[in-house]
C-alpha cells in the first residue's frame, strides 16, 4: 500500500522589510538612509555595522549576544566599548577585592579567560570579563596604557581599581556602557571588521611572519614587523638605554604581547610602540630571531639575550649593522 503526502509551503512577505522586530532606520553608519537590517533588499547594514549599532543598545549583554547570533553576526562581531570594558573590568575588581591588575594578568585573562592573583590562585572569569579583558589588550594593549595612567600618569604596568574613577573625571572614557565598539587593529582579538576579514594592509602579511605562531597581530597601524637587523638594533638600544645586560625569553614574550618590561626585581616600565615591535619580530615563529641572537656569542641556548650578543651576530653574518 503506498500513500500520497501533500505539503503546503507558505511564504510570507513583509512590507518594506518590516519583518517581526523590526526597528526603523535610522541605523549607526546609515543615519540617514532607509535600509533594512538583513536578509535581502539593497543597501544591507554590514555586519560590524550591525554589531556597532547592536552594542550601543541599551538592554542587557545576554539580549545583545542573543541579537547578535540571530542576526548572524556572533557575540564576538564586536568587543565592547572602551566605556563598557573599563567598567567590567572595574566591576570584576571590586566584585572579588582585586587591588591591581597587572598587564600580564589582563592578558592572561584576555587570552584564557581565567585570572591569577599575586598567590598563585586562579579564578574563571565571566565572558563578558574576557571580552573586556580583549579590549583592554587589543591593539597592543592601547586601553590598558591609558586607564593605567588615568590616576598617576604613570606607566607602571598595574591597573588599580581607582584608574576608572580618575579615568571618568579626566574624559578618558565616559561613565556607563556607551561609545562605538573596540575594532582590533591587530586582530588578535575579537572579529575583524566587515565580517570576517580585515581589509589592507592588516591582512597583509610580511613574509617571514607566519600567522599562529606568534598572537596574530601587528604592529600598531598594520605595519609589517621590522626586519631581522632592524629589530635587533632596537633591541639593543633598549638594552643600552635602561643598563639592561640580560633580556631573558619570557621577558621578550612579555614585551612582545603587552609592550611592558619587567626587571629581575619586579619594576615594570612601559616600553615604546618600536620596541614592542622589535620584540614581537624576535618571538614570530617560535622564537627564531631570539633563538639565533641568544646564541650568536656562545653559541649556547641558555633562553637569555646579552648586550653583547648584538655585536656578535653582526660579526659572524647572522644580521648586517
Amino acid at each position: 500500500m503506498s500513500a500520497i503526502v501533500t505539503t503546503t509551503t507558505t511564504t510570507t512577505y513583509y512590507e518594506g522589510g518590516k519583518f517581526p522586530g523590526y526597528i526603523p532606520p535610522p541605523y549607526p553608519g546609515n543615519e540617514g538612509g532607509a535600509y533594512d537590517i538583513g536578509g535581502g533588499g539593497y543597501g544591507n547594514m554590514k555586519p560590524d555595522q550591525i554589531a556597532a549599532w547592536i552594542n550601543n543598545l541599551p538592554v542587557p549583554d545576554g539580549i545583545k549576544n542573543y541579537l547578535r547570533n540571530m542576526m548572524g553576526v556572533g557575540t564576538q562581531g564586536a568587543l565592547p566599548s572602551d566605556a563598557s570594558a573599563a567598567k567590567t573590568i572595574n566591576q570584576f575588581q571590586n566584585d572579588h577585592d582585586i587591588q591591581l591588575i597587572s598587564a600580564a594578568q589582563m592578558q592572561q585573562i584576555a587570552e584564557t579567560g581565567y585570572f591569577t592573583d599575586k598567590n598563585g590562585k586562579s579564578i574563571q572569569a565571566p565572558p563578558e570579563v574576557q571580552a573586556a579583558a580583549q579590549a583592554f589588550m587589543a591593539n597592543n594593549g592601547e586601553l590598558f596604557k591609558k586607564m593605567e595612567a588615568a590616576k598617576t600618569g604613570k606607566h607602571d604596568g598595574e591597573l588599580g581599581k581607582a584608574d576608572y574613577q580618575a579615568a571618568i573625571d579626566d574624559g578618558t572614557i565616559s561613565s556607563g556602557n556607551g561609545g562605538p565598539p573596540v575594532v582590533d587593529r591587530t586582530g588578535q582579538f575579537g572579529a575583524p571588521q566587515n565580517g570576517g576579514y580585515a581589509p589592507p594592509p592588516y591582512s597583509v602579511q610580511p613574509p617571514a611572519y607566519q600567522p599562529g605562531a606568534y598572537p596574530p597581530g601587528m604592529p600598531q597601524g598594520g605595519a609589517p614587523l621590522p626586519s631581522d637587523s632592524s629589530a635587533a638594533k632596537t633591541i639593543h638600544q633598549f638594552q643600552d638605554d635602561h643598563d639592561i645586560q640580560l633580556i631573558s625569553a619570557a621577558q621578550m614574550q612579555q614585551i612582545a604581547e603587552t609592550g611592558y618590561f619587567t626587571d629581575k626585581n619586579g619594576k615594570t616600565i612601559q616600553v615604546p610602540p618600536e620596541v614592542q615591535a622589535a620584540a614581537q619580530a624576535y618571538m614570530a615563529n617560535n622564537g627564531e630571531l631570539f633563538k639565533k641572537m641568544e646564541s650568536a656569542k656562545k653559541g649556547e641556548f641558555d633562553g637569555e639575550l646579552g648586550k653583547a650578543d648584538y655585536q656578535a651576530a653582526i660579526d659572524d653574518g647572522t644580521i648586517s649593522a
